[in-house]
């Protein structure tokens, strides 16, 4: 018995229908993912305008978006705090490989690329 998976990704596109073996492949896929990412836990990693370069910026603010990052691994998250972030340090950024890392901004946050 042959089973079909359907992926609808919106009223106005079209059906996919997706073979068995490709199916199999893409359950396959998923349960790998979820098995791989069940052991593992994104960490919060906090930048701040009055923060120090030094730790690992999960339990103590780091200054720089740059240090963050080079702190961080694949799933983690980078929050910036509220206050205008700029100089070299946050700009021209290396992601060092990680497949996946969430940067983002809480209200009130500014990345100035220009100014030092």
């Amino acid at each position: 018995l042959q089973s079909l998976i359907v992926l609808q990704s919106s009223p106005q596109v079209s059906n996919f229908v997706i073979s068995y073996k490709m199916a199999h492949f893409f359950r396959t896929v998923c349960l790998l993912g979820v098995v791989q990412h069940a052991g593992a836990v994104a960490t919060l990693r906090n930048v701040d305008v009055s923060g120090i370069d030094a730790g690992d910026c999960a339990s103590s603010p780091c200054f720089s978006l740059s240090y963050a990052i080079a702190q961080a691994v694949t799933g983690d998250v980078v929050e910036l705090g509220p206050g205008t972030h700029s100089g070299p340090l946050n700009r021209n950024l290396e992601l060092g490989g990680k497949a996946a890392l969430t940067i983002r901004g809480v209200a009130g946050t500014i990345v100035d690329l220009q100014n030092e």
